[in-house]
């Protein structure tokens, strides 16, 4: 495990002169803990959870717009914010870049995949259910037309 020197202790009182001097008590200390490691498993699963967390809120965002009876290009464009929002998290967790068109079109298309998704089992839901008369479902994301 790597540790990291405590920035505290280069950080002293003056004395009247003007002169810095180290603070005795943080001399030699280490920091150890959740948020100054390198990657090891704790930032692993905490990675794994905002991805979670993005996938999950795709979804939802597409079950939204089919609840909503909206069409698919509002679903794109709350898709292309979402991704947004996906890239500050990883900046501001991870320290990852923040602009960079690469893993901005990365991040949404896959987020694009889940709120299409959630969007096509909604919406084929909501058309069989509320028009049993007129339409079959033909699988979790389509139906058909009664004969």
């Amino acid at each position: 495990m790597q540790t990291i020197k405590c920035p505290a202790a280069n950080v002293g009182t003056t004395d009247k002169a003007g002169q810095g001097r180290l603070r005795p008590a943080l001399m030699g200390k280490e920091m150890q803990g959740l948020f100054f490691e390198t990657d090891n498993g704790v930032r692993y699963v905490l990675r794994a959870l905002v991805v979670l967390l993005g996938f999950w809120t795709a979804w939802r965002t597409g079950r939204s717009v089919a609840d909503g009876w909206g069409d698919y290009t509002r679903v794109v464009i709350y898709t292309l914010a979402l991704g947004l929002v996906m890239r500050f998290l990883h900046h501001a967790l991870f320290n990852g870049p923040f602009i960079n068109g690469f893993y901005y079109v990365f991040d949404v298309v896959l987020l694009l995949v889940f709120s299409s998704i959630g969007f096509r089992m909604r919406r084929t839901s909501q058309m069989v259910n509320n028009y049993y008369w007129l339409y079959d479902r033909t699988s979790a994301f389509s139906y058909k037309k009664k004969d």
